[in-house]
């Protein structure tokens, strides 16, 4: 006899379907990645052609000090120190002619001579200091006013005294001249630095 087709094969018990297995479950804390904050990943940065101007800042510091102002500073300190060396010699020597019964009223002169000396040296001084801080120039203008007046005089003294045609005396009264418009050429050029326009600007600075 013919058998149908699948007969005389050993039948097996079918397979049940899978499953999932027990105690699967889904961990805790898991949880779904959030959204990108808002504008999380645009570029801050604006397109080509659209950044903002940025403001000029003008360049600040301290004022700076011009050259004239503090030429003239300087010729007054070297004009006080050699006018208060000169004067302390001076009042050495006038101080000895008194000592020695010299006239009184040729000591009194000298002693008059030495002090407006101190003064034109003391005012330099003082008006070069004022000129390198910039809080002023008008002391340092009457102190060389008063060296210049100085000078001259003592020029025109020199110029008085006879020579007499001998040799001695006119080479005494050359170099005597020629130290004294040194002297006096210094407070001159003093003068005219601290009068510029540049100091006038230096001393009216504002912060």
């Amino acid at each position: 006899m013919t058998q149908g087709y699948g007969e005389g094969f050993p039948q097996y018990p079918e397979q049940q379907g899978y499953q999932q297995q027990p105690g699967y479950q889904q961990q805790p804390g898991y949880q779904q990645p959030q959204q990108p904050p808002p504008g999380y990943g645009q570029n801050p940065y604006p397109q080509s052609g659209g950044f903002p101007a940025a403001p000029y800042a003008g360049v600040s510091g301290p004022p700076v000090r011009p050259g004239t102002a503090t030429s003239a500073a300087v010729l007054a300190f070297v004009q006080a120190g050699i006018t208060g060396i000169i004067s302390l010699l001076m009042l050495v020597s006038v101080l000895d002619s008194g000592n020695r019964s010299v006239s009184g009223e040729g000591t009194g002169v000298g002693l008059v001579i030495v002090l407006v000396q101190l003064v034109g040296a003391a005012l330099l001084i003082a008006g070069g200091t004022q000129v390198i801080k910039g809080s002023g120039r008008g002391v340092l203008l009457g102190g060389n006013v008063l060296e210049v007046v100085i000078g001259l005089v003592y020029l025109a003294l020199v110029l008085l005294v006879p020579s007499y045609d001998i040799d001695i005396v006119q080479n005494a009264k050359a170099v005597a001249v020629a130290g004294i418009l040194f002297l006096t050429a210094m407070p001159v050029i003093s003068l005219i630095q601290t009068a510029g326009s540049a100091t006038a600007a230096w001393v009216r600075r504002t912060y």
